[in-house]
């Protein structure tokens, strides 16, 4: 194996392991702005204001819609409830058609699959 390729190799797993711990980290403070978002919203409604100013900061609390996510099954079920109430004859297959023909085309590329050896059991 050619030097520049372990060198390459060694890169892969480096990096692989940087964004491993970044995420972890942006998952991690995420959470504490939500935290925080969430202790101040509270502050605001408790106090009934809309917002506050600190240090030309300005953070105002607004009302907003979120749809709340359905599971795949919900999904399926709610379109193919549709269907049917438009008078699809067979909803399930036209929703399985359809939900396909969103996708795109299939094509084989080439990718690296990486494997620790230390994570490996030796008997």
């Amino acid at each position: 194996m050619s030097s520049t390729i372990a060198a390459r190799v060694r890169e892969i797993k480096d990096l692989t392991t940087e964004i491993k711990s970044r995420s972890a980290e942006l998952r991690n403070l995420r959470k504490m702005r939500k935290d925080a978002e969430d202790v101040v919203i509270k502050f605001l409604l408790d106090k009934d204001q809309p917002g506050i100013k600190c240090d030309n900061f300005v953070v105002l609390s607004e009302q907003k819609e979120k749809r709340v996510r359905k599971k795949k099954s919900e999904k399926m079920k709610d379109g193919v409830a549709v269907l049917s109430k438009h008078g699809v004859e067979d909803p399930n297959t036209v929703l399985t058609e359809l939900l396909e023909s969103m996708k795109g085309n299939k094509s084989t590329v080439s990718c690296l699959r990486t494997k620790d050896m230390s994570d490996l059991v030796t008997e």
